[in-house]
């Protein structure tokens, strides 16, 4: 009798494991964080300025919408959205800051993203980009989302970028590059 009950778990352990390798379940420990690795990217693109005024030598609370393209690596050929706020100093050789939220979707796998809170300094072109100017930034990121290959990813780094204001117009452009790690 014991012989048989012993054939019988045996079997029906080997029937579960047939059926979780067949449909792609199998038994594996959690992955654990690989390790960190060099994460890069160069974009660029536009942006729509709301909430910025016109009037008074601090422009605070300016709101750009990005919408850029580029390449990354680890991620290949990237879209880039984001939505940062700004606080331009008309004042000559005065800074303000920038942060917000970017993100990189990779092109060929749409569900593979990383999403970035940014945050640093912009220095308001000649007369805060009324008549159009060049704005160096720089700023840190801190990956606080990844989606698809890039699931439970974190990394830091630094950007550096410029942005061409156009205040009357209420848009510009930007172009920017990021360095620094990546953990998968």
């Amino acid at each position: 009798m014991t012989q048989i009950l012993t054939k019988a778990r045996c079997l029906a352990l080997a029937a579960v494991l047939v059926t979780l390798l067949s449909t792609g379940v199998a038994l594996r420990p959690v992955a654990a964080a690989g390790p960190d690795v060099a994460f890069s990217a160069n974009t660029s693109g536009s942006f729509t300025l709301s909430s910025c005024p016109l009037l008074g030598v601090l422009r605070t609370g300016c709101v750009l919408h990005l919408s850029g393209t580029g390449t990354s690596t680890p991620i290949g050929a990237v879209t880039e959205s984001g939505t940062l706020i700004a606080n331009l100093n008309l004042l000559p050789l005065q800074c303000g800051r920038l942060a917000g939220v970017e993100t990189l979707t990779a092109t060929q796998t749409p569900t593979d993203s990383i999403t970035a809170l940014v945050s640093g300094q912009v220095c308001a072109p000649l007369l805060g980009g009324i008549l159009g100017g060049n704005a160096p930034y720089n700023l840190t990121y801190r990956i606080i989302r990844g989606t698809g290959s890039f699931s439970g990813a974190s990394g830091t780094g630094s950007i550096s970028g410029h942005a061409q204001f156009h205040l009357l117009a209420g848009n510009g452009t930007y172009n920017e590059t990021w360095s620094g790690s990546l953990t998968p």
